[in-house]
């Protein structure tokens, strides 16, 4: 690759990671202002879903799922932010890629009247 490509690639990186901060810190804020946890499992005002990509946890050879369905997101004891999906009902956020990550912080601001957001 030449050297352009190598600088377009690093910029990329670093702004991946600041973007997954930013969504990380943004997850943090509105969960801690509204207990910690946010539902939409049984929510009939939602009409669309979002999704994330499983890993399969302990049997990626046969659990994983590219499409997997997030119904809520909170900040579990350890203080960590977890995914409540169809596959997992704490899947660590960490795992989430990034674009994935502002799939779920779009879907989370633009339902916040239906969520009754604080």
């Amino acid at each position: 690759m030449d050297n352009e490509l190598n600088e377009k690639i690093n910029a990329l990186c670093k702004l991946s990671i600041e973007v997954k901060d930013g969504c990380i810190k943004y997850l943090t804020d509105i969960l801690h202002k509204n207990g910690n946890k946010i539902n939409w499992r049984n929510n009939d005002d939602i009409e669309e879903s979002v999704t994330v990509s499983y890993d399969g946890g302990n049997h990626p050879e046969y659990a994983s799922n590219v499409y997997s369905t997030v119904y809520g997101v909170e900040i579990d004891e350890r203080g960590f932010i977890t995914l409540d999906t169809e596959d997992c009902s704490e899947y660590d956020i960490s795992y989430v890629p990034t674009m994935e990550l502002i799939d779920i912080c779009s879907f989370v601001d633009s339902y916040q009247e239906e969520l009754n957001l604080k």
